[in-house]
């Protein structure tokens, strides 16, 4: 049996329907890919397959006792929680209890433990402290990190460890990518490959779709459609299905035109019609009028300004850092950047690409070393912050400051067209920034930045939040671009298809440098890395192995020296047990003796009390010399 199905869902917010008449069904262990542009209803599926959405008409079918986790795309917001609260509190209400249980065992209120106590061994829930425990270790996490302190790649990870702590079968990520450098999606590569369940995501980042999926599901105007294949091979095959689609819908109009042709004739045509041809005619009118169009192409085009000078940028045995910091950002860099370069920046989160960008742009003055830029520079940065949108602004003062035209490139466009062409229609040019979604801001940011005149342009995660169409357009617009191109970013994809050259800082405060895009970059670094691990198992094998020795030393140095009174006693055992031998040898030849047993049978007792007693001393007397000596040895 399928782990869900859904047979002819179709659900909307009171407008166009999101789903349709959609079927679906999940097997064990698939890895899929949910595609479709944004609002077209991803994140609606994901909420009804959780059941925090009910469908209007329709059926899901869910496998007995299924458990469902779901990564959201909203960031965790951080606070003063440990990362061990929210982990354990992903099991639900007996979380809750585990972790109230622990705060009073800190807090040593017995009370409080023994009617906790009794909920978890009625709730037969002890062994979901080791499960915590194994997953903060999976996810290499610091249990009492406080969630304020990590930066949102790291609160990211978090996020996932809570989803999967109750083991879901089907695991939903929306947008995992987000916000996680290449070191950690390729960590979340790994981890998507040796789950074991279903994991169903919904990503842009084609590289990272291509290899942790292999089904595709394309939500495409409320229908939805499931190709077995790799993405890249669903490309291909899908741009022939829209090529038979448009010939069909061709053919339908066609078809139609006649018929309303045909209706329209003289009287005498009117009074002979076949009435099943009419009927035909109205059936043929509904259906078109229920069939919907592909939604508009955003459409991007830059202004670009000026021819800058040949040199942007230049930096002589460059270094910086940052006041009150011992360890450089970079030290020692050397590098030119000439108009028409094309410079990819790549590094894990924290080695410093947003100093790097803002040193080459001249926005930072180095610490030590050689800076020169070039002239006639028309920079427009797109900042992955969107520091530069008010959240209180509408669209028409992002785009045209209030007023109702905008230029580009010589052409006065009004800015209601202008936002048109990024896909915001009229209700969305109403509304404030604050309100619009992620993928939204992203696209009315470009929207701003390309009213600019601009000669170098600078992209830090422009990525983030597209959907895949207008991802790949912008992708084809900065390819075209003919000025300088200085751009961050952890999608491999767009990284391999638009720069020419990569500035690689791997944290050790040295930048590398390389022809080709982000594979070619790995291919030429990869000696390095192999060195440095290397050298990092030489100095751990060395660091052991003095360890040990260390050890050893200490282990010897402990066994030879035995303190004073220590040193008294081992010297005074051998004539202690001497002596105790002596009198046990002569209490045993007593009890030998056949005259004691004439008695009442008094004296044998005492003599056999006295034997067991130097014997119980004698025992001791060995073991205490066996300790001693071992320590002397």
């Amino acid at each position: 049996m399928a782990l869900i199905s859904l047979h002819q869902i179709c659900f909307s917010f009171g407008g166009t329907p999101l789903l349709n008449g959609a079927t679906l069904s999940i097997e064990d262990n698939q890895r899929i890919a949910l595609l479709g542009r944004n609002g077209q209803g991803k994140s609606t599926l994901f909420n009804l397959i959780t059941q925090k959405l009910k469908p209007e008409s329709g059926e899901i079918l869910f496998e007995d006792g299924l458990q469902v986790g779901i990564l959201p795309q909203e960031v965790i917001v951080p606070d003063e929680r440990t990362i061990r609260e929210i982990i354990i509190k992903g099991l639900g209400n007996i979380g809750t209890v585990l972790w109230d249980y622990e705060q009073a065992l800190l807090k040593s209120d017995e009370s409080t433990v023994e009617i906790l106590q009794n909920k978890i061994s009625k709730a037969d829930a002890w062994e979901l402290h080791a499960d915590v425990d194994a997953v903060i270790n999976r996810f290499e996490l610091n249990e009492n990190t406080i969630l304020s302190s990590l930066s949102a790649g790291w609160r990211r990870r978090v996020s996932l460890a809570r989803a999967v702590i109750n083991k879901p079968k089907l695991l939903l990520l929306d947008e995992p990518t987000n916000h996680l450098d290449i070191a950690s999606i390729q960590w979340l590569e790994k981890f998507i490959a040796n789950y074991d369940g279903a994991v169903m995501l919904i990503t842009h980042d084609r590289y990272f779709m291509n290899k942790c999926t292999s089904r595709i599901l394309d939500l495409d105007r409320g229908n939805l459609s499931s190709w077995d294949c790799s993405y890249y091979q669903y490309l291909q095959r899908r741009e022939h299905q829209l090529e038979v689609e448009e010939k069909q819908a061709h053919l339908f109009d066609k078809k139609l035109a006649n018929e309303e042709t045909w209706i329209r004739k003289g009287i005498k045509a009117r009074r002979t019609r076949n009435e099943g041809r009419v009927r035909a005619l109205e059936e043929l009118r509904k259906q078109r009028a229920q069939r919907r169009e592909r939604s508009g192409t955003v459409r991007l085009e830059m202004q670009e300004g000026t021819q800058s000078g040949k040199l942007i940028c230049q930096l002589k045995k460059v270094s910086f850092s940052y006041p009150n910091t011992e360890e450089p950002i970079f030290s020692n860099l050397t590098t030119k950047i000439m108009r028409g370069d094309r410079i990819g920046i790549i590094g894990n989160n924290g080695t410093g690409k947003t100093t790097l960008i803002k040193t080459l742009l001249g926005e930072l003055q180095p610490t030590s070393g050689e800076q020169k830029m070039g002239s006639n520079l028309q920079i427009v940065y797109f900042d992955q912050n969107q520091a530069c949108l008010n959240p209180e602004s509408n669209l028409q003062d992002v785009v045209a400051n209030g007023g109702d035209w905008v230029e580009i490139n010589g052409r006065k466009l009004h800015y209601k067209g202008y936002l048109k062409r990024f896909l915001f229609d009229e209700e969305h040019q109403r509304s404030k920034v604050k309100n619009l979604s992620g993928g939204e801001r992203n696209r009315l940011l470009l929207a701003q930045l390309f009213t600019k005149p601009c000669n170098v342009l600078v992209l830090d995660e422009p990525t983030n939040d597209l959907d895949m169409e207008t991802l790949e357009l912008l992708e084809e617009l900065v390819e075209q671009f003919s000025g300088t191109l200085i751009l961050v970013s952890h999608d491999r994809a767009f990284v391999n298809n638009t720069v020419s050259s990569i500035l690689l800082l791997d944290g050790d405060g040295l930048v590398h440098e390389y022809i080709g895009g982000y594979d070619d970059a790995i291919e030429q670094h990869q000696p390095i890395i192999n060195a440095r691990l290397a050298k990092i198992a030489q100095q751990q094998e060395k660091q052991r192995q003095e360890a040990t020795a260390k050890k050893e030393t200490q282990k010897k140095e402990k066994k030879k020296k035995l303190s004073y009174m220590a040193q008294r006693e081992f010297d005074a055992l051998p004539e202690k047990i001497e002596n105790l031998e002596e009198i046990q040898t002569r209490l045993t030849k007593e009890i030998e003796n056949p005259d004691l047993y004439t008695d009442d049978g008094s004296k044998l007792k005492a003599v056999s009390a006295e034997l067991k007693k130097i014997s119980s001393e004698l025992e001791t007397a060995y073991e205490r010399w066996s300790e001693l000596e071992e320590q002397t040895i």
